[in-house]
């Protein structure tokens, strides 16, 4: 019987992602579902840390400045946010949770080889990289006294950016794999050699995002899962910037490629 690999590029920010995602499991009826994530990762999602004190630690690393009134809204954004970001696992678990008969999968390295508090120590000291100038200051005083207007404004600015990534990358992924992953390689590797300032906990977070070898231990993860379906649907869903790099080395799995928000895959699909 048949069976096809699905390649979905997400933009983690999307606030429509996981309706998008869980419509789209909804039609293919996939076997598999993975996740960018790794199982004890996949852990703090479920079990989430105090994100009202990480949202306060965040704001005195910036030099925010708020007022009550403000600081109620800036944790109500928070928390949208964090409600947001995850979706792919959200999405995955409930569709497997609904359908005994599609197992999830995680597909991604362990961040927390260290513990969870060196994690969140690293990402606190990666987010100290670059500080707020005093107009980003400004632009983000303006938007909390909005109130909830203000979460709004915000909400619909990842709306935006979400949309603008999906078009950029999809207009990628009508050129052949090996064009599309020498296009994007020089904007990875930008990232992958860790800035002199991070050390310690931030410099060791820092290196297992940005390592190369995450799409290549994510390639191969994927393969051996693929291997062991006998047929039916497998729905990959990941960041868009892996899209390239797995489709490349999947390239003679015969994938089907799109990003979450692709139109013409949809028609397509009649999905």
């Amino acid at each position: 019987m048949a069976k096809n690999l699905y390649l979905i590029g997400t933009a983690h920010i999307d606030p429509d992602g996981q309706e998008r995602l869980e419509n789209l499991y909804e039609k293919l009826r996939p076997k598999i579902v993975t996740v960018e994530l790794s199982k004890d990762r996949a852990d703090l999602f479920d079990n989430p840390p105090d994100l009202e004190k990480l949202l306060d630690e965040y704001a005195e690393d910036e030099g925010l400045s708020l007022r009550p009134e403000q600081r109620a809204i800036y944790l109500k954004i928070g928390i949208k946010m964090s409600s947001i970001f995850g979706f792919e696992y959200r999405a995955a678990k409930s569709h497997s949770e609904k359908n005994p008969d599609c197992r999830m999968k995680f597909i991604d390295v362990s961040f927390l080889k260290h513990g969870k508090e060196d994690y969140f120590q690293g990402l606190r000291q990666i987010s100290r990289l670059e500080d707020i100038s005093e107009d980003t200051k400004e632009k983000i005083y303006k938007m909390l006294d909005k109130g909830d207007k203000g979460v709004e404004e915000y909400v619909e600015l990842m709306r935006q950016g979400s949309v603008m990534f999906y078009n950029i990358f999809e207009m990628l992924f009508v050129l052949d794999s090996d064009k599309a992953e020498e296009i994007v390689r020089p904007l990875v590797e930008e990232y992958t050699e860790c800035p002199e300032e991070l050390s310690g906990a931030g410099a060791r977070i820092y290196k297992q995002i940005h390592a190369p070898e995450r799409d290549e231990h994510m390639a191969r993860k994927i393969r051996k899962i693929y291997s062991s379906l006998p047929s039916g649907n497998m729905v990959v869903p990941v960041g868009v910037i892996h899209i390239p790099f797995l489709r490349k080395k999947l390239d003679d799995l015969n994938p089907v490629v799109s990003t979450l928000d692709s139109k013409k895959f949809f028609k397509e699909a009649a999905i």
